[in-house]
């Protein structure tokens, strides 16, 4: 069961963003809680592409405003602890990482169990729970939008909450 902080959390997700938040990733059901219904082949080939593509943008966008932001201040007295705190930015692609694309991975075996492939859409959604759950506590993540005065156009969180719209969709 979800604590009232994250209960809140996912009814607002659940009401702004429209992804439905079942569980805390700390609280998965079983597969037979869970209900999985049968995910078709395509749609978790596109959930996998879109994932991976979501997790690109972001990298690389991140990666063109550390550098602008280094190249800036090259020589600035602040300069080592303005890096520093540039990896606060690293963060962000830590905790939205790649067990989804895992999980993904294993649902597209042909080789995978019906029953593994309900666990599978759980641990997949749990995922999504707590990938929503850091887009919505992480305040630099937040931050991370339009432009920047460095010349770097950034869309961080605004890729990440639609990608995982769509991934909750494609999940449920």
């Amino acid at each position: 069961m979800l604590d009232t902080g994250l209960d809140a959390k996912a009814a607002w997700v659940g009401r702004v963003l429209g992804i439905n938040v079942e569980s805390a990733p700390a609280a998965k059901p079983t597969p037979t809680q869970a209900g999985a219904p049968q995910q078709s082949f395509v749609n978790m080939q596109k959930s996998r592409l879109l994932w991976v593509g979501a997790r690109q943008k972001v990298a690389s966008q991140i990666d063109q405003l550390k550098k602008a932001i280094a190249a800036d201040f090259m020589g600035d007295p602040d300069e080592d602890a303005i890096l520093d705190e540039m990896d606060a930015l690293d963060n962000i692609l830590v905790h939205m990482d790649e067990r989804l694309v895992d999980v993904l991975d294993d649902l597209l075996d042909e080789k995978t169990s019906e029953e593994e492939r309900a666990s599978l859409i759980v641990n997949a959604r749990g995922l999504l729970g707590e990938y929503v759950n850091f887009l919505m506590s992480d305040p630099l993540l937040k931050k991370l939008e339009g432009d920047a005065p460095f010349g770097v156009h950034l869309s961080v969180a605004s890729t990440m909450t639609s990608t995982l719209k769509s991934l909750s969709a494609a999940l449920h």
